[in-house]
């Protein structure tokens, strides 16, 4: 899923299949959000505030690009 949404064909479907993707900047916040995840869910693990920040962070940040690809 993280590397469809970063591969870009979902806003462009005649970007490139090789190369970086157009939402290349997001590929490793993907992950870490997806790692943080996983950590809360199944390992019971809690996040520091300055985590959890950063992730909401993120998550507007991915907001913001796809409601100004709705547009």
């Amino acid at each position: 899923m993280i590397n469809a949404f970063v591969r870009g064909r979902w806003d462009d479907p005649a970007y490139l299949l090789t190369g970086p993707g157009l939402y290349e900047r997001f590929r490793f916040p993907l992950r870490r959000l997806y790692d943080l995840r996983l950590g809360v869910d199944y390992h019971a693990e809690s996040l520091p505030k300055e985590t959890a920040d950063w992730a909401l962070e993120v998550v507007r940040d991915l907001i913001e690009v796809v409601r100004a690809k709705g547009r």
